[in-house]
């Protein structure tokens, strides 16, 4: 079987999928999630129990989540990825 990787349409098959090897092209195909009130890419995830969201840069300091503390977004999906691959 093999897949659509980019928008060129460079097929691979699942085996080469799923060694890595196309990781960082398929990483780079995707687009950020914007921010619907600031236009600005989610960057950010707010880790306050009453959030818990991906949040812009704005919205960290101006949407109620000042003084909430916040990590990159791409820590809190590999932290995801991680205990998701534990079961």
């Amino acid at each position: 079987m093999q897949v659509k990787l980019t928008k060129d349409h460079h097929l691979v098959t699942t085996a080469e999928l799923e060694s890595g090897k196309f990781d960082a092209m398929i990483k780079e195909s995707f687009e950020p999630l914007m921010c619907s009130k600031h236009g600005e890419a989610l960057r950010l995830y707010c880790t306050e129990p009453s959030c818990n969201a991906p949040i812009c840069t704005v919205c960290k300091t101006t949407q109620g989540h000042d003084g909430h503390a916040a990590i990159e977004l791409s820590e809190q999906v590999s932290t995801i990825t991680v205990l998701s691959d534990s079961y």
